[in-house]
């Protein structure tokens, strides 16, 4: 064992279990070892102590349980929503104003040229359109 601190020089009698000869033998150990067992012992407790915290476990048994619903739930194709409504009401002449709603979220624009995200709806195809692609939805 290799310390800066100090040599081997006072050496030490420790008494240890031998399990072999089942009785307590006498050995000798340097003094940097005596001086570790005597002021790093409360160090080592605390590493036991953390090692035996529940959070690393937890975390490992999330993510095999993860890896476990990932074997056995098949993924399923997204749903495309059709929110277009019928042509006679897009197309049509009628109640076609911008609304801003209340919404917390936005919603993506439906025209096809356009990919914001807006607070407005068409009061009538209730469709998510910007302001700009109102005249653009709606035409033929």
């Amino acid at each position: 064992m290799a310390s800066t601190c100090t040599g081997q020089s006072p050496s030490d009698v420790a008494q240890r279990w031998s399990k072999k000869e089942k009785k307590m033998l006498n050995i000798q150990r340097p003094f940097s070892v005596k001086l570790y067992n005597q002021h790093m012992g409360g160090v080592d407790l605390m590493d036991q102590c953390v090692a035996m915290y529940p959070h690393r476990r937890k975390n490992k048994r999330i993510h095999q349980d993860t890896r476990k619903r990932k074997t056995q739930c098949h993924p399923t194709s997204k749903a495309q929503s059709s929110v277009q409504g019928t042509p006679e009401i897009r197309f049509g002449s009628g109640n076609h104003w911008p609304q801003l709603t209340e919404a917390k979220n936005a919603n993506r624009c439906q025209d096809a040229a356009c990919t914001r995200k807006t607070k407005y709806i068409c009061m009538q195809c209730c469709v998510a359109l910007c302001p700009g692609c109102f005249a653009n939805y709606h035409g033929r």
